[in-house]
């Protein structure tokens, strides 16, 4: 369903924008360059943002498909599939790990209903704003592994937890 929604979204080759944000997967590495540090020296005689830095992962996967030589539109594609499929999924997996591991059809239709439920094309979608994005995406995640820490006690759902806290820190 991910690859569907892709494949109409970009099937003309148009680069999507919204004003909160500017255009972040246009050119990635040079606002990696950027966004890296604290301090920016790019406004003279510099300004300091220390909010940006969570925005480094996000930057850094992106740089890493534009260095690829993925242009402007594939690295937003990749990113909105990315985005989509985890919302989906991680829903899925959360949904699983609630009412039971013989009940996929629910489980299916809270993925589904996840990715399309009003509020999440009005409000996250719509708005298009990226830290948005990535909360939407890592908090099935976060609750699923959180759960299971709780319930088992064992660290290393703890260690998944803080993974994806560290890899989506630009919803931060």
């Amino acid at each position: 369903l991910s690859t569907f929604l892709i494949l109409v979204w970009f099937k003309g080759g148009h680069f999507y924008g919204g004003g909160d944000v500017g255009l972040p997967t246009y050119n990635p590495m040079r606002i990696f360059q950027i966004a890296r540090y604290v301090w920016w020296e790019a406004i003279a005689p510099g300004f300091l943002i220390p909010h940006v830095i969570t925005s480094i992962t996000l930057y850094f996967f992106l740089s890493l498909l534009q260095f690829f030589g993925l242009g402007p539109v594939g690295i937003q594609s990749i990113l909105f599939f990315t985005l989509l499929f985890l919302m989906g999924f991680g829903m899925y997996l959360l949904t699983l790990s609630i009412i039971g591991k013989d009940k996929k059809i629910y489980a299916t239709l809270a993925g589904l209903f996840y990715m399309f439920n009003p509020y999440m094309m009005t409000q996250i979608w719509h708005r298009f704003v990226h830290t948005s994005f990535l909360f939407a995406a890592s908090m099935p995640f976060l609750i699923l592994f959180w759960r299971l820490w709780i319930k088992s006690g064992n660290y290393l759902y703890l260690l998944y937890f803080l993974l994806v806290n560290i890899v989506s820190s630009y919803m931060f």
